[in-house]
């Protein structure tokens, strides 16, 4: 997160004794506060000496972050503004924000910036805070800084106080022992040293990607070496002339793996992520579910490696009980993420609630001076921070999208305030997204969550409503917003069955290609062109899941549950059905947790892998001159 205060010294030097003037003298005049006065002069500034033909009323449209193709040299300075301007997102409040600083009366006297004829920023050549554009200059040649956070200060031994969640007071006493725990180093991640090693290309040869295969094979035997070698046979680069056989992958830039079901790509992303660390870079990948994130951690864990796991806080019971209910090995890494204990509530004069938070960040106040507040000591050898810990040393960064820009690195091993997001940009050399397509769809919720056109809910929040409130009200500037609780529920249904659907293509491909190598039946019925239907399918499907066989009157009765599973898929409320349709929904529920078994679809893809699997590397360079338009199936063709 950008520091907010960025304009704090120059309010100091140049505006504070006019400033409080204006509000004194003329308070209802003062349109704007000093920190959008401010932004909007930079802007002001900006336009005048670094873009030069555009009009300053249409400068809003650059700060939406939509990619203007003339602007690409000044990709970097519009991201710089971005950062300075981080509540102006929109062309509607830039006008309005420019709107009020060229018309309030109170202005007059401190306004640097008029509008000629042409919208082009001009110089009013006021005396107030002459060197106001030094610091706008200054401004603009280095992005916005990061807000600081307080460094972590572990309690000396001595007593204290606690305020619970219900407003009532704790004491705890820390003795030296405690104390002393606090002394211990943490591992952080400092953003001024830990950059990335190099911008430039790096080069992984195939044969260092086998010799890793071989290791795993020894502590962790998966039949990695098969695997690694048939993914690594199949890859294949797209060039102007055709695909071209490669012996190295190569990390440059933007970097497309694309391939069937089960061809062995988020097995070269594993044993690229451990050559990464082993080479002293850093990597970082990016699974689309908390599942597959945690057996990989858990994989680079066996073998020695650093892992780091990013999982938000609200769902880790979820989580816990999730692997407890599956059966996973208390050996696992993930247990190591998930400790709910409180060592500190043993020595509290009462102990904690299960629903209560412990006392670990700025919550301890001496017992003779409550101004003053202290961490938790115990916080470098506690269980609950015990992944905090892991993220402070990792070399390979484990996240979801929810967790990569929404979550971010706690105080106590980073005291910048960032999100995951930006913290990856900055240390990491690599950047793996596992299931791009899955992860473009979670991506989109966040940053472009659906619009509701119209529904015949009555209190629902839609695009055509806004636009006649926005109407009648005479607001023509969009800037008339209200919560759309119709949003979130179609984002979630969409992102739901668009991985149910992908996953349920790929489980049917692997299968009818075992039917099409052994059995003959499915295949045969396909080829052969005979009659079917979708409720033939769904009619045979539910005789095997309910177990009985059911006539054409009793099958609208059955179909009831797939209605309930597809309205709750992966939590289906069986409440009021009777036991046959209790027995198809769970047979759906069974189905689906198959699909997203990552151990089955590798070992079904390793039991029917043949020639017809085949990897393609696609690089994609901006200083490339690659034919967008050529379609590269006609290059898989070839092979």
């Amino acid at each position: 997160m950008k520091d907010a205060r960025w304009y704090s010294q120059l309010y100091q030097d140049q505006f504070k004794e006019t400033w409080k003037q204006l509000e004194r003298d003329q308070p209802q005049d003062v349109w704007l506060k000093f920190t959008d006065f401010v932004r909007i002069e930079l802007a002001l500034y900006a336009i005048e000496t670094k873009f030069p033909g555009i009009s300053a009323k249409d400068f809003g449209y650059l700060l939406q972050g939509i990619p203007v193709n003339s602007l690409q040299q000044k990709k970097k300075l519009i991201s710089r503004l971005r950062g300075y301007l981080r509540h102006i997102r929109s062309q509607a409040v830039w006008q309005d924000y420019l709107h009020k600083y060229l018309n309030a009366p109170a202005f007059y006297r401190v306004r640097g910036y008029d509008l000629n004829q042409q919208d082009r920023p001009i110089h009013r050549g006021i005396s107030c805070a002459p060197d106001r554009f030094n610091a706008y200059g200054n401004f603009l040649q280095n992005p916005a800084p990061l807000k600081i956070r307080t460094e972590y200060r572990p309690a000396p031994a001595g007593d204290y106080i606690i305020i619970d969640s219900n407003n009532k007071p704790r004491s705890v006493r820390i003795n030296e022992q405690l104390a002393e725990c606090g002394l211990r180093s943490l591992p952080n991640i400092d953003l001024t040293l830990r950059q990335r090693i190099s911008a430039r290309a790096i080069a992984i040869p195939f044969d260092d990607l086998i010799s890793i295969a071989e290791e795993l094979d020894q502590k962790i035997p998966l039949n990695w070496v098969h695997r690694v070698k048939d993914a690594l046979n199949g890859l294949h680069k797209v060039t102007k002339s055709g695909l071209r056989k490669v012996n190295e992958l190569r990390l440059n830039g933007k970097e497309h793996l694309l391939g069937p079901c089960a061809a062995g790509k988020s097995t070269i992303f594993a044993v690229a992520a451990i050559w990464l660390e082993r080479h002293d870079y850093t990597c970082a990948i990016v699974y689309r579910d908390v599942r597959s994130l945690l057996n990989q951690a858990d994989l680079f864990h066996r073998v020695g490696c650093s892992p780091g796991v990013v999982i938000g806080r609200l769902n880790r019971e979820e989580h816990y009980t999730r692997l407890l209910i599956d059966g996973v090995d208390f050996n696992h890494y993930a247990y190591t993420q998930f400790h709910q204990a409180c060592p500190l509530s043993v020595f509290l004069s009462s102990p904690l609630q299960i629903n209560e938070e412990p006392p670990c960040i700025k919550q301890l106040q001496k017992s003779d001076e409550p101004e003053r507040v202290y961490d938790c000591p115990l916080l470098p050898v506690c269980p609950r921070h015990q992944g905090t810990r892991d993220l402070g040393k990792a070399a390979i960064i484990l996240t979801t999208p929810p967790g990569m820009i929404y979550a971010g690195p706690t105080a106590v091993i980073q005291p910048e305030q960032t999100v995951w997001l930006e913290t990856i940009h900055k240390t990491c050399d690599a950047v793996f997204v596992d299931e791009g397509d899955g992860v473009q769809a979670q991506m989109d919720c966040s940053f472009a969550p659906a619009q509701v056109f119209e529904t015949n809910r009555s209190k629902a929040d839609t695009f055509c409503r806004q636009l006649f409130q926005s109407l009648a009200n005479g607001s023509h500037e969009g800037r008339i917003g209200t919560p759309n609780p119709d949003r979130s529920d179609v984002t979630f249904a969409f992102s739901l069955y668009s991985r149910l659907f992908k996953n349920g293509t790929d489980l049917m491909n692997l299968l009818l290609e075992a039917d099409r190598k052994q059995y003959k039946s499915l295949s045969g019925w396909v080829e052969g062109g005979q009659f079917f239907a979708g409720w033939q399918i769904f009619g045979y499907l539910a005789d095997i899941l309910s177990g009985q066989e059911s006539g054409d009157s009793q099958r609208d009765e059955l179909f009831k549950a797939f209605i309930t599973f597809r309205s709750r898929p992966t939590q289906p409320d069986t409440y009021l059905l009777h036991d046959a349709q209790k027995s198809i929904v769970q047979g759906l529920v069974d189905i689906l947790a198959a699909t997203e078994d990552v151990q089955f679809t590798q070992h079904l893809g390793q039991q029917n892998h043949g020639s017809n699997y085949i990897g393609c590397l696609v690089e994609i360079d901006p200083k490339d001159n690659y034919d967008k338009k050529q379609d590269p199936k006609s290059y898989l063709q070839q092979i």
